[in-house]
């Protein structure tokens, strides 16, 4: 069954065959064997967005069995479990202008009616990924999108003009959210550096900052508090198998099984 997407807009609604070419991209023919090209490997495709180019290889070098794409072509990632995780780009900087990647990938070389950045953004769409879930065939880990869903998936196409107040829009929202989210982390590291000390703190130096210190001798240690004893973890309890006792029942077997398998045999 053919999606068809939400079109509140009225927009004219297409198959996207009909806005672009599927899985046939082809390296530019002035590319010689010794030009290199970008070697693109799953891992190195980004989940919503982006490729790592740090790869490349001679066209002669090459060998058969990959995908080609060029610049600003949409690459999507068709095996499970990467598609639903987002896996997908718009191909932008490859060497030469031309890269060979994984097998795993849809290729979508846009018409002019279709801005490649508006097609990559349809492409990770939540409605894309939900429908594109639901046509996987194969079983267990092999699953895949099949070329037929992406070839015949429905969406509205606004015009150009459209097109570009969109990603004009998405671009700025997308900048301030990026923004957010690297503050958040450099306040979770904080935070996570504060609990680190706060345990440490405790555990070290007690709960009372007015007390009378010491040296340890423990260079890692420190100073402790003056009416704090050192006491080698040894003589605290006894440590067996990496548990501590009480022993549970598995490492009891493990012990008993042990044993046994050392008794001589009769």
């Amino acid at each position: 069954m053919t999606a068809v997407f939400a079109n509140p807009q009225n927009w004219p609604q297409k198959r996207l065959r009909f806005v672009s070419r599927i899985n046939k991209s082809r390296i530019p023919s002035s590319l010689g064997p010794e030009d290199e090209v970008s070697f693109v490997p799953m891992a190195k495709i980004g989940e919503y967005g982006g490729i790592d180019l740090t790869e490349t290889k001679l066209l002669e070098d090459i060998g058969t069995g990959y995908t080609p794409f060029v610049e600003r072509d949409v690459v999507i990632a068709k095996i499970t479990p990467c598609f639903e995780n987002g896996k997908g780009a718009l191909a932008a900087g490859l060497a030469n202008g031309a890269a060979f990647g994984t097998t795993e990938l849809h290729v979508v070389s846009c018409a002019e009616e279709l801005l490649p950045e508006f097609a990559f953004f349809l492409s990770i769409c939540t409605p894309f990924r939900h429908h594109g879930e639901g046509s996987m065939y194969g079983a267990g880990g092999q699953k895949r999108v099949p070329e037929s869903f992406v070839r015949d998936v429905r969406f509205g196409i606004p015009a150009l003009e459209t097109q570009r107040a969109i990603l004009s829009f998405l671009d700025e929202r997308l900048e301030e959210i990026d923004d957010l989210i690297a503050k958040k982390r450099d306040m979770l590291g904080l935070l996570a550096e504060k609990r680190s000390a706060l345990i440490t703190r405790a555990v070290t130096k007690g709960l009372d900052p007015n007390a009378a210190m010491k040296p340890s001798g423990i260079d890692w240690l420190g100073d402790i508090p003056a009416n704090w004893e050192l006491v080698r973890a040894k003589f605290l309890g006894a440590i067996r198998y990496g548990l501590g006792h009480p022993m549970s029942r598995a490492a009891k077997f493990h012990r008993s099984s042990t044993r046994r398998a050392k008794l001589p045999s009769h």
